[in-house]
């Protein structure tokens, strides 16, 4: 089976802090999924097991076995401005838009309701610093606690925290884990009630910049990249409950946690372009049965897109810079940003990722010689029907 993708297309601009050093706003909310057989991860001591270079270039659509743009309805009630998050399960999408509002859509596009409200009552959040979605409930980040509430939106209840949290997620079985934002401990596992169970990895000055959607789910398994740019990845066993430490990828030129801490230390973030022969993973994501990351080097000025599978490790790698193996045949960019913004985001069987819909317009104006291309011209009615690409929602690929 191969891998499936669906965008999600936006004219409002989108949080791309993720997105380091990146000139252009990435404009599609994408989401894909990446299927093959679905295999449990190996116990191996790196996520990629066995590398092989794309021998020549290929389509977006050539990757995937199917993809669709939905447009997402715009009402009074569903205006989105700025896209921070996505989650999707069951077949809605939870769209944090901004910090004050966690918006549902339907997989057609819908709009079904926003999750309660800002504000200081029951059930209400001041502030949305995170939230998940498990098969029973939906949970908020807000300040110093966590809201409850079913998935028919109703509150159920709200859990003082004391863990300085900015990010989390729904563990396998109902726990929850905390990124920290200014604790000593990085990591915090605590239970429905806000009780904790244990404590991960000290703060470093390589965490100082923030991920917005820092852990990774691989079936039983949550990974966490133990820094910005590092190959280290911290790994937890939700089933045993034990924990330890893998490499994203076996190479020797890979930034460690230890090596970059020490490059923090004495040259700040700009290492980066300074230690041009080692090797940088900047941002991994992963659905059910496939993952991706980005990995790049200055010296060469090279940057690969790595696109595995969970179960065996195995990788094909795509050169993305300085020219790119994947030709975005689907909103006609001249780069796969819409793969690239799926770091922000999370879902079972798909990747998601964000994109603009005047963007999109701009790029079929760039590309009329791809012109009766049965993708240009199914990519050309769906913009077409969104009247004003100024104005309206965003759509999913």
């Amino acid at each position: 089976m191969q891998e499936t993708l669906a965008i999600l297309l936006s004219s409002n601009p989108v949080n791309n802090q993720i997105f380091w050093k990146m000139k252009k706003l990435l404009t599609t909310l994408l989401v894909g999924a990446l299927c093959i057989c679905c295999e449990k991860p190996s116990n191996h001591n790196s996520i990629i097991q066995e590398s092989t270079n794309a021998s020549s270039t290929v389509n977006l659509s050539e990757i995937l076995a199917n993809f669709r743009l939905i447009p997402l309805e715009k009402t009074p009630a569903s205006l989105i401005f700025e896209v921070r998050k996505i989650v999707k399960n069951d077949g809605l999408f939870y769209i944090l838009n901004g910090d004050k509002q966690l918006l549902v859509f339907d997989n057609d596009g819908l709009f079904v309701r926003q999750i309660s409200s800002h504000g200081r009552g029951p059930g209400e959040y001041e502030v949305i610093s995170d939230f998940d979605v498990n098969d029973d409930h939906i949970v908020i980040l807000d300040i110093g606690k966590t809201h409850f509430y079913n998935k028919n939106g109703g509150y159920e209840k709200s859990i003082p925290i004391k863990f300085r949290g900015y990010k989390m997620k729904f563990l396998p079985g109902g726990n929850i884990i905390f990124n920290s934002s200014g604790e000593e401990d990085l990591l915090c596992i605590m239970n429905p009630d806000g009780q904790e169970i244990s404590r991960y990895l000290k703060r470093g000055k390589r965490h100082m910049i923030r991920k917005m959607n820092p852990f990774i789910q691989i079936g039983e398994k949550i990974y966490f990249q133990d820094g910005t740019l590092a190959n280290d990845i911290w790994c937890y066993d939700c089933k045993s409950g034990n924990d330890g430490m893998i490499k994203f990828v076996d190479d020797p030129d890979a930034v460690s946690a230890d090596q970059e801490e020490e490059y923090v230390a004495s040259q700040g973030f700009e290492y980066a372009g300074n230690t041009n022969s080692r090797m940088k993973v900047r941002g991994m994501n992963a659905s059910k049965e496939k993952g991706m990351a980005i990995t790049f080097k200055n010296d060469d000025v090279s940057a690969h897109l790595h696109i595995f599978e969970v179960g065996t490790g195995k990788s094909i790698r795509y050169e993305m810079a300085p020219s790119a193996q994947i030709l975005e045949d689907i909103t006609f960019s001249e780069m796969p940003y819409s793969l690239f913004a799926t770091f922000n985001c999370a879902a079972e069987n798909n990747l998601i990722s964000v994109v603009q819909p005047y963007k999109i317009q701009e790029n079929l104006e760039k590309n009329k010689d791809k012109s009766g291309n049965d993708n240009y011209e199914n990519t050309k009615r769906i913009i077409g029907s969104l009247g004003d690409v100024y104005d309206a929602n965003p759509l999913y690929f």
